[in-house]
């Protein structure tokens, strides 16, 4: 392509001149810019009067792989007029020497690409958009709806985990409950029995000490014989008490009592076991939606087109048969190719 300055595009055949002239129109086909006199000269020439140029407004809408090819070959410096179906590549006569003598269907480029914009290859290639386009299109919406999907699937395992997690807690909640109940409940029954025992000791220490003042009393105010006598028969209650005392200790409420507790084995291991609440389960399977892609119909037509002798097949255009006895000679079966 031209050089470019400032943004400009020059004419070429100015710049083979050493002059710098702004190009008005380009011409494809020489892959260079031309000003207004130069375009009267190539308007006229033989070799360019038939070259289609455009405006260089129009050149910039041109994608820049389209901008950039170029009608010679480097390397022989031949104009590139001829086209190799088996490698999709254009060519010039010394191409084929040296890189395409053995490739079938060499074609020429003039040939390959007249009517292109109007032929199935053109028309066959938007239907490859089209179709892939549409494709896309579809996937996009598919994924879209996963997309969707797996955020409707994260707000119901959200609230399956928050359900399983009050689920948990109010059965904690429950056992907690019963196991506080059965603590106050085990707690009030020993107590009693304590205070009870409690009760029926200071009963006795009274008692015991009944006795004591009755003693005290013989001693100071009766006689020996009633002393004797007395003493006898206090002696006869404080060997009962002693029995009762006996039974006395071995009920519930004299026994030293202590209250423990242990976790289940559940529980107890509740932290250190249960490390996850739950796991997650990813499932990828690959979508339904496949694209059959389609071969390029210019490859296939060009692929048909053999060369060389050996391609060379006949075919029956018709076929008939003479009497074999007419006018007294042999006459053999005809038939045409």
């Amino acid at each position: 392509m031209a050089n470019k300055l400032e943004n400009n595009i020059y004419c070429g055949p100015c710049e083979s001149q050493h002059l710098t002239n702004i190009a008005e129109l380009w011409c494809p086909n020489c892959t260079e810019g031309l000003c207004s006199t130069c375009l009267k000269y190539h308007n006229v020439s033989k070799s360019t009067r038939m070259h289609k140029t455009i405006t260089i407004e129009n050149l910039t809408t041109l994608p820049d792989f389209v901008r950039d090819i170029d009608y010679a070959y480097s390397n022989h410096s031949n104009v590139l007029d001829l086209y190799c179906s088996v490698h999709e590549k254009t060519c010039c006569m010394d191409c084929i020497t040296i890189d395409h003598s053995e490739c079938p269907g060499i074609t020429s480029l003039v040939k390959v690409v007249q009517g292109v914009k109007e032929s199935a290859f053109y028309h066959s290639i938007m239907k490859n958009i089209e179709d892939l386009t549409e494709y896309a299109s579809k996937v996009q919406k598919n994924r879209n709806e996963n997309a969707d999907k797996l955020q409707q699937e994260k707000r119901f395992l959200v609230e399956k985990v928050k359900s399983k997690r009050r689920e948990i807690t109010s059965h904690l909640d429950k056992l907690e409950e019963d196991l506080l109940q059965q603590i106050d409940s085990t707690m009030t029954q020993e107590s009693q029995q304590i205070n009870e025992a409690v009760s029926n000791l200071q009963t006795k220490i009274d008692t015991l000490a009944e006795y004591k003042g009755q003693i005290s009393s013989m001693i100071e105010n009766a006689t020996e014989v009633q002393t004797f006598l007395g003493l006898k028969e206090i002696d006869k209650k404080i060997v009962k008490e002693e029995e009762n005392m006996s039974r006395m200790v071995v009920e519930p409420g004299m026994k030293e009592t202590s209250v423990n507790m242990e976790f289940a084995n559940e529980i107890g291991g509740l932290v250190e076991e249960i490390k996850l609440v739950g796991t997650l389960e990813l499932n990828k399977v690959t979508t339904a939606m496949h694209y059959a892609g389609t071969k390029s119909q210019l490859a296939k037509s060009l692929s048909n087109i053999k060369s060389g002798i050996d391609n060379i097949k006949l075919s029956c255009i018709n076929k008939f048969q003479i009497p074999f006895n007419f006018q007294g000679k042999k006459i053999f079966a005809v038939v045409l190719y």
